[in-house]
């Protein structure tokens, strides 16, 4: 079996890797066994022409080829791609499961509980989470500014753009603690040659874009927590359990009015960013629209 997935540190499966690894060694007969096995992991984070060289294989597969394509994010896929799959849906770990986990790691009841649901099911999600103690401070942060959302006003509530991005941000530079592969020696002695002005430039450039791509990577997360503030406030006023109930007083402060069709559709703008998000769209315009839609609500 061959396992296709992102490089550590790397957001996206590039095209020539789908290339090499995929397209071309599919059309190979194989040596050993009777099968070939691909297992295409995390299928929504391909570059996005790559996706578009795996269609022919996908709808014309060569004899003996089993290919597995892995996603938590079907809906994060052009269409040509599911179309041409057979769905296989996993089913994943219950929410007293993992806080019982996470529970024998130390965690607290509320935060195993908190962190319990916002892993979807996902164990090993959880489990990592519960080691980063920034994760639970960024679910804090980024759920007080939706608790204070629509008391900023519209030109006050544009910077909110800015804090969800710094949330993400943090969660990039302590995930990078204690790497070096992007730091430049403290010592000039360490360095053998001085970088001339163009290799120093590149060396900055390229640090940027892994940063940027690691940044695309937290997004995703630091907008589920955002949904899950605003699937809560229609949770609570139907007295349905709730994905934060250390926030239940904040939540029942916001009740009244056209809570539930305001609820859905912040719930669909914030999806509608992040999907813009993980498409590579551009990352502040993308959460200054959202932002925008969300003090602004629903006509």
């Amino acid at each position: 079996m061959r396992l296709i997935a992102p490089a550590a540190g790397k957001s996206v499966i590039p095209i020539q890797e789908m290339r090499e690894s995929f397209v071309y060694d599919v059309s190979l007969k194989p040596i050993l066994g009777r099968y070939k096995v691909y297992l295409l992991d995390h299928i929504e984070r391909t570059a996005f022409l790559a996706m578009h060289t795996i269609l022919k294989a996908l709808e014309e597969p060569p004899p003996n080829v089993v290919t597995i394509l892995v996603t938590d994010y079907p809906e994060g896929l052009p269409p040509t791609i599911p179309s041409r799959c057979q769905k296989v849906t996993f089913q994943l770990a219950g929410t007293d499961a993992i806080a019982g986990k996470l529970a024998q790691l130390g965690l607290d009841e509320t935060s195993a509980l908190a962190l319990a649901r916002l892993s979807g099911g996902r164990v090993a999600w959880a489990m990592r989470a519960a080691q980063r103690p920034e994760v639970l401070a960024a679910r804090r942060a980024l759920l007080d500014l939706c608790a204070e959302m629509q008391s900023r006003g519209l030109p006050a509530s544009l910077r909110i753009a800015d804090e969800i991005k710094a949330q993400a941000g943090q969660l990039v530079r302590k995930g990078d603690a204690g790497n070096d592969d992007d730091a430049s020696p403290d010592d000039p002695a360490e360095a053998s040659t001085e970088p001339s002005f163009d290799s120093d430039r590149a060396l900055r450039v390229g640090r940027r874009l892994r940063v940027g791509r690691r940044l695309r990577a937290e997004l995703p997360w630091c907008l589920d927590v955002m949904v899950s503030w605003y699937r809560d406030l229609l949770a609570v006023g139907e007295g349905s359990p709730l994905m934060n109930p250390d926030y239940e007083q904040a939540l029942h402060a916001r009740l009244g009015g056209d809570l539930p069709h305001q609820a859905e559709c912040a719930i669909e703008d914030i999806l509608e960013a992040k999907h813009a998000v993980q498409r590579n769209a551009n990352i502040d315009v993308a959460l200054e629209a959202l932002v925008i839609g969300l003090v602004g609500g629903c006509d």
